[in-house]
């Protein structure tokens, strides 16, 4: 099954520590799973799933992954903004990052 990163996680793989990209496919192990879905379980979404929800937006150009931005934190969508070099100012509303995010006008972030 393949999962997408939904926030910013850390995992520990022999010993270092590992940091998959938001918004992108990550091959987790059976044991990270797990732990995640214990956890932490709308860190990670299975791809299926997110195709089939309405309310999941395109955020990757390039390889036309999906994240539902409507459960990222405030902190995670401004990471992903400066990711993508989408200018928001960190006191901007969370809606407003997301408008941002999905191409809307920022001119008054």
């Amino acid at each position: 099954m393949e999962y997408l990163v939904n926030e910013t996680i850390v995992v520990v793989r022999s010993g270092k520590r590992v940091k998959p990209t938001i918004g992108k496919k990550f091959d987790f192990t059976d044991d990270e799973i797990k732990q995640l879905k214990t956890m932490r379980p709308q860190a990670i979404s299975v791809i299926g799933n997110i195709e089939a929800d309405v309310q999941s937006v395109p955020v990757d150009d390039e390889g036309g992954e999906t994240v539902d931005l409507s459960k990222m934190t405030k902190a995670e969508l401004l990471e992903l903004a400066a990711q993508r070099d989408v200018a928001v100012a960190s006191n901007a509303s969370k809606a407003d990052i997301i408008a941002a995010l999905q191409g809307g006008d920022d001119d008054s972030l």
